[in-house]
Order: C-alpha cells, then structure tokens, then sequence
C-alpha cells in the first residue's frame, strides 16, 4: 500500500502544480458517497469517457479508496493528494511494480 501511495503520489504531483517541499500533501481516501458514482465522476475528471463507458464494479478499500473496474476491463484506484480526487489506472500501477491494484 505504501509503495502504491508513493507512486500515485509522484504521478499526481508530476502532472499538477508544484508543491513546496515544506507542504507535503495529505493522501487519503476517495470522497464520501456511493463508490460507483464517486469513482466515475473522477475517472471521467481523470479521462476521457472512452476509457470507462460504464462502470461494472466499485468497492470502497479498508484505506477509503475505491478499487473500480469498467466493462472493458480496465480497472482504477481512486482516491485524495490533498483536495485533488486521483484516478489511478491500475494498468499504470502495474508497471511502476505496484501490485494489487
């Protein structure tokens, strides 16, 4: 899980604003509400909607994040770095040695 949280976390900040050294970001879990429709609306803020039409499963982590998988296969992670909600493709975990997506 810790290796999973630094690498979103280098992802995340390599693609937004830089952040201070002194101000590190909280990481934690996606936002409160119905998984499915919390882990589309930040796959689709992520991505374009091609890459998920349709969500087929999502299920909050013990940790708060949700682990959801569309129906062509593809599969996120989604959760917090500080206010911004990340959707991460497990297929990209994957090739960072980051397993269990």
């Amino acid at each position: 899980m810790i290796r999973l949280v630094l690498h979103a976390l280098i992802l995340a900040v390599a693609a937004g604003p830089v952040v201070a050294a002194a101000q590190e970001p909280q990481i934690s879990g996606a936002p409160a509400g119905d998984a499915g429709r919390v882990a589309l609306r930040a796959i689709h803020g992520n991505f374009n909607a091609e890459v998920c039409p349709r969500l087929t499963r999502a299920e909050r982590q013990q940790n708060g994040s949700i682990h959801a998988v569309c129906d062509n296969g593809e599969s996120f992670r989604v959760f917090r770095i500080g206010d911004r909600i990340v959707a991460m493709r497990c297929a990209a975990a994957a090739r960072y040695g980051i397993e269990g997506c």
